[in-house]
């Protein structure tokens, strides 16, 4: 499976919500960096995941990609 590094999380600087976040939502107001990170990491990480597993090697530059795979 070829390896796909999402942005967002090349630093390793990232948590998921806590259990409060989860049923009651963000509050509004400054963006915590490292639960931006992890948000965005989830979703990279999966579709990623569907690219590799399609045989497709993952590339910034190419914004079809998830519709090839598909």
């Amino acid at each position: 499976m070829a390896d796909f590094a999402p942005p967002f999380s090349d630093d390793g600087e990232r948590r998921a919500p806590t259990t409060d976040e989860q049923s009651d939502g963000f509050a509004c107001g400054p963006a915590d960096r490292f639960l931006f990170n992890y948000l965005f990491h989830r979703v990279e990480s999966e579709i990623g995941h569907v690219i590799s597993y399609a045989g497709l090697v993952g590339d910034n530059g190419d914004l079809t990609q998830l519709r090839q795979a598909i």
